[in-house]
């Protein structure tokens, strides 16, 4: 009699899937760089700062450009938070009517030179040869100027004013996020999955667009952001010396500008604008920080 054996096929686990709980996500964005104090401080000051640019009407309804004369001088309280001015006007106000003057020149300025920088970048990166030995010889050029010293050279090309302010100290941002750039195109451009585009008939200018800048731009990104600080302080810096909007429009730098013949007796005039810039250079750096500690370079 024969008997039949049969083998049973051993039963195939099936890989458990992990699980991510609601617990999980908090414990992962508790320890990220963003959950430090500093960080969320940092943050909150650059919301303030946005509301003030974007809807100043919302936190003050005084005027920030006519006074009254009777209340000049006035040192901070309850009623002038900042105090007032040698004219009577109201500090904070036009602290946080200058918000919106001074955001909006400083995102032209980051802007733009995101923009060139990154296009000069990514080309040269990305072609070489002569093209890489030109770009980064203009960025040569620019690194070895001072910045102030090239963005007072465009002032006095352009013309005085905002708008050509932040387009100086824009051209002087250029370089660094160029040379930025073009450090992580080279990496990226020799991965594996660059050259399964181009074998699986994608053009170079389309590996370009789809692949190589997409997986370039984390480290350019941080640098942005704290190019945006370093902007704050350079388009202050040039309204203080007189070069941006004319008076009495409120701009940050020409804030702390107008009270340096008042340092002695009322400080506030020109030391609550400036706590104000070093208050947002500072929170942008910081979270330019964060960024890059988070993974941002990656």
């Amino acid at each position: 009699m024969t008997s039949v054996i049969t083998r049973s096929k051993p039963a195939v686990k099936q890989e458990e899937k992990p699980q991510f709980t609601s617990s999980s996500r908090w414990d992962r964005i508790s320890s990220s760089s963003f959950a430090k104090p500093t960080v969320i401080l940092a943050l909150l000051w650059l919301a303030i700062i946005a509301v003030w640019a974007l809807a100043p009407v919302l936190v003050t309804s005084g005027d920030p450009i006519s006074g009254n004369v009777a209340e000049k001088l006035l040192p901070p309280s309850g009623e002038h938070w900042f105090g007032t001015d040698q004219l009577g006007r109201d500090i904070f106000t036009r602290v946080v009517y200058g918000t919106g003057l001074t955001v909006k020149a400083v995102l032209v300025a980051v802007g733009l030179g995101f923009a060139v920088g990154g296009v000069l970048g990514a080309v040269a990166g990305f072609v070489g040869g002569w093209v890489d030995a030109l770009f980064m010889r203009i960025a040569d050029v620019l690194l070895s100027i001072p910045s102030l010293l090239l963005s007072l050279a465009v002032i006095v090309a352009l013309g005085f004013g905002t708008v050509n302010v932040a387009i100086a100290v824009g051209i002087g941002a250029v370089a660094s996020i160029a040379r930025v750039m073009r450090a992580e195109v080279l990496k990226v451009r020799n991965n594996l999955y660059v050259e399964a585009a181009y074998a699986a008939g994608a053009t170079k200018w389309r590996v370009l667009w789809r692949h190589v800048l997409p997986n370039s731009l984390g480290p350019v990104i941080v640098l942005v952001v704290l190019e945006f600080g370093s902007a704050v302080l350079a388009i202050s810096s040039l309204s203080f010396l007189g070069y941006g909007a004319p008076p009495p429009q409120p701009e940050w730098g020409a804030l702390v500008a107008q009270g340096r013949d008042y340092l002695a007796a009322q400080g506030w005039i020109s030391t609550i604008p400036g706590l104000v810039i070093t208050l947002t250079v500072l929170s942008v750096n910081r979270l330019s920080n964060a960024l890059n500690k988070n993974g941002g370079a990656r």
